[in-house]
Order: structure tokens, then sequence, then C-alpha cells
């Protein structure tokens, strides 16, 4: 099996088919525990418009005003 691993993909290649190791597998590999997967994100809201703001160089106001509000309009 080692010798059809591709260590750039992390798949295992047959020909033209890939395979690659189910959550169950990988749980197996690294010793975790996938069973709560909200241990594995991050589960803190991020507010991200002040350093936005300051990437591109507008005032913070103004990028809250114009950010995409859920189903709304876009930055115009």
């Amino acid at each position: 099996m080692v010798r059809f691993w591709d260590p750039t993909y992390k798949c295992f290649m047959f020909n033209e088919v890939d395979m690659v190791p189910t959550i169950e597998e990988y749980s197996t590999l690294l010793h975790y525990d996938f069973r709560d997967p909200l241990r594995i994100y991050w589960k803190q809201n991020v507010d991200f418009r002040g350093p936005l703001a300051n990437l591109i160089g507008l005032p913070i106001d103004v990028v809250k005003a114009r950010l995409k509000d859920k189903n709304g309009p876009y930055i115009s």
C-alpha cells in the first residue's frame, strides 16, 4: 500500500482512481476523536472589519457601511 501513497496529494492513487482516508481512518491515524466536530472549529465570532479597514486604508465606518450584510447588497 505504501507504494500507492502520493505524499503530495495525501491520497492513494491506483491508476486513474484516487482514494483518500475517511474521517474514521484519519481519527485512527492521528489518534484524535472527531466525534465532536465543534472542537476543531473556532467558535468565537471574530470581527474582521477593523483589520480589513486598516489593510485597505479606509476608515472603519466606510468599511462597515459597504460590507455585504447577509442576504443584502454587495460592496459597491
